[in-house]
């Protein structure tokens, strides 16, 4: 069974990882899985290995070390051969996996867990048997903290709408609110926030007031 040139789909390109400062919490795994490739006929190439994830349920549990959050998901792993000229071959394999990632002292609710697949390696045994390496990323993401705000007569406002789409990325329970808040005097000493996805996606404007994230009314 040869095993040269294989495509292998389902690593996450970079511009889709997700954003995760220093001490953000995550976890990694990395996995060798033994398939087998029942076929009445004799593999000759494979052509293609597949790999995506998906998480099944996550929960919250409080440990003497502090709350993790534990993650369960399927590993699903297509292989695709080729048997003579004319005629291929596919297998499917739904492989489950349990990971565990440490809360620290974020607090926040999460609304979901994002994985990324770092990395997928493939190993020709004898008999038809195939090893298929991969390393898993795992994060969650939190839910915005946005601040409940009260009016006199009711008036409406936007304090509550961000000003960036922030579905697809971790959430800190507080960022810094560079693009809510009308500048600081530069001339005034302010503080560097290294863990902020903000201060790290605006270089040059990294010194300003940590506050709550909210627009202003």
């Amino acid at each position: 069974m040869n095993t040269s040139n294989i495509e292998i789909l389902g690593i996450t390109p970079q511009s889709e990882f997700p954003i995760c400062p220093p001490h953000y919490p995550c976890a990694q795994i990395c996995q060798i899985d033994k398939l087998f490739l029942a076929c009445q006929h004799d593999i000759q190439k494979i052509l293609k290995v597949i790999v995506t994830i998906t998480i099944s349920s996550f929960k919250i549990i409080n440990t003497p070390i502090g709350k993790k959050v534990v993650v369960h998901g399927f590993k699903h792993i297509k292989v695709i051969s080729v048997i003579d000229k004319h005629c291929t071959h596919s297998a499917c394999f739904d492989i489950p996996f349990c990971l565990f990632i440490k809360l620290k002292e974020f607090d926040a609710v999460i609304t979901k867990i994002c994985t990324i697949v770092e990395d997928v390696s493939v190993q020709c045994l004898k008999n038809q048997f195939l090893l298929v390496s991969s390393v898993i990323f795992a994060c969650p993401v939190f839910k915005p903290n946005i601040p409940i705000c009260h009016h006199e007569n009711n008036k409406p406002c936007n304090c509550n709408k961000p000003s960036q789409d922030c579905s697809n990325i971790p959430i800190y329970p507080k960022q810094c609110g560079w693009n809510q808040i009308d500048k600081p005097n530069l001339f005034e000493k302010q503080n560097h926030h290294p863990s902020c996805p903000l201060c790290q996606n605006i270089p040059s404007e990294a010194y300003h007031t940590y506050q709550s994230y909210h627009d202003d009314c």
